[in-house]
């Protein structure tokens, strides 16, 4: 009984003030290619591209390898359904900023401290089992970034665009220049920034997280 994922994004945009939201994405673009593409309803009279350019301030997307992911057989969220990311950023009419970075961050290993019963600890203790205590960051470093856009850990390259091959491979290329970001850890930065993910991710519920992860 629950309502599609376009139904979702629909009522949300309709609903939110003009360039407020942050998209986030962390697996395929199959949801964003079908709202782009839907029309005019009774939630809005706008369609889909059209409340996502009232409404969206930025695309914050999680996939792809940079400077370039050539390879074909390992994973990556674009090869899935190359179709529907090729369609989003084609037809996507705010910034995206783009994100592959994440591998390198072992996050979790906090989570001892918090209540057995706390579901992020619980989610992460089935996933592992029991030798590992961390994984790799890439949907925590897109989200934190969405939330944290101008925090002194990023590395911004604003020049270029991201080439998405149709078999979802991809390549950052300087040339010609559009509306894309690429964002990245500064070299040197990885370990703050997995302290900050850790405390984010141990915090009460009325626990505040400064920039510097305190």
């Amino acid at each position: 009984d629950a309502a599609s994922a376009v139904e979702v994004y629909r009522k949300a945009l309709a609903a939110s003030p003009d360039k407020s939201v942050a998209v986030v994405t962390v697996g395929y673009a199959t949801n964003l290619r079908d709202l782009l593409e839907s029309g005019a309803d009774d939630i809005s009279p706008l369609t889909g591209k059209q409340l996502v350019a009232q409404k969206v301030d930025r695309w914050v997307c999680m996939g792809g390898r940079y400077p370039e992911h050539l390879d074909p057989g390992e994973f990556g969220n674009f090869k899935p359904d190359p179709k529907a990311i090729l369609a989003a950023v084609e037809g996507w009419p705010t910034t995206i900023y783009f994100s592959g970075d994440g591998e390198k961050l072992g996050t979790g290993g906090r989570l001892e401290e918090t209540p057995k019963d706390n579901p992020v600890r619980r989610i992460y203790e089935l996933y592992l089992g029991d030798v590992k205590k961390t994984r790799p960051s890439w949907d925590l470093v897109a989200l934190l970034f969405a939330v944290q856009p101008d925090a002194p850990w990023w590395t911004i390259t604003d020049q270029g665009y991201n080439h998405i091959f149709e078999n979802g491979t991809n390549q950052w290329r300087s040339e010609p220049d559009r509306d894309q970001v690429l964002f990245q850890i500064k070299p040197g930065g990885e370990k703050n920034v997995t302290k900050i993910l850790d405390s984010l991710m141990t915090r009460g519920p009325d626990g505040a997280v400064d920039d510097a992860g305190r």
